[in-house]
């Protein structure tokens, strides 16, 4: 039986991972696929030099991406949900802004063929905030490698996560879940909505990108 794959996609500090905890719950057979970014060796090297270890960043993550998701979403002999707070389009994105062009061309030969032999996701869930809300929730949970984080740096990854979705979009169904500064962790009835639209678009087999407000 195939496994469901729901990916949560978003800038830094968007809530991925919390966003993940808040819905699994709705799923009787979920299991939840998290970011492992504290395995990654260059995390903290890369944001004080990084120029250096983009490359090395990248690729790593990848490898940890894929290996995490390709052990996770092989077919079961029960119906099974996985909920990842990233996808390999992950990797995708960061690395068209970390890396120069010549870099970028070689990590996304290795992207490509890793890409194809791992299951896409169901339905893609891409937060949508303002920036300023990722530079409040970075300074809140304090983590002394994302002190040097720039408001720059996040536009660009969003605007590289607008132009990654719309491409998915075309042979997927992507949720542009825009949450603006609405507290998720308070406000449990748009989640039970966002839910019931996953729901129906795992159902439905519906395409395209499917745009949802959270409101009060």
């Amino acid at each position: 039986m195939a496994t469901k794959h729901i990916a949560i996609e978003g800038n830094i500090a968007a809530g991925k991972t919390t966003l993940a905890h808040l819905i699994a719950p709705y799923w009787k057979n979920s299991t939840l696929a998290l970011e492992p970014f504290d395995k990654n060796p260059f995390l903290k090297q890369f944001y004080n030099d990084p120029d250096k270890y983009a490359l090395a960043l990248e690729l790593s993550f990848l490898a940890l991406r894929y290996e995490q998701l390709s052990r996770l979403l092989q077919p079961s002999l029960f119906e099974k949900v996985v909920i990842s707070d990233h996808s390999l389009f992950r990797s995708w994105v960061f690395a068209g802004v970390t890396l120069p062009e010549s870099e970028f061309v070689l990590f996304e030969r290795l992207y490509n063929t890793m890409i194809k032999s791992l299951k896409k996701p169901d339905v893609i869930i891409k937060i949508s905030a303002p920036v300023e809300r990722y530079l409040k929730q970075i300074k809140y949970r304090s983590r002394s490698f994302e002190t040097g984080i720039s408001t720059e740096y996040l536009q660009n990854i969003e605007k590289r996560y607008t132009e990654i979705i719309k491409q998915l979009a075309t042979f997927m169904p992507v949720i542009d879940f825009q949450i603006g500064w609405v507290d998720l962790l308070n406000t449990p009835t748009i989640t039970k909505r966002l839910v019931e639209i996953v729901k129906d678009v795992l159902n439905s087999e519906k395409q395209g990108l499917i745009p949802v407000v959270a409101e009060k």
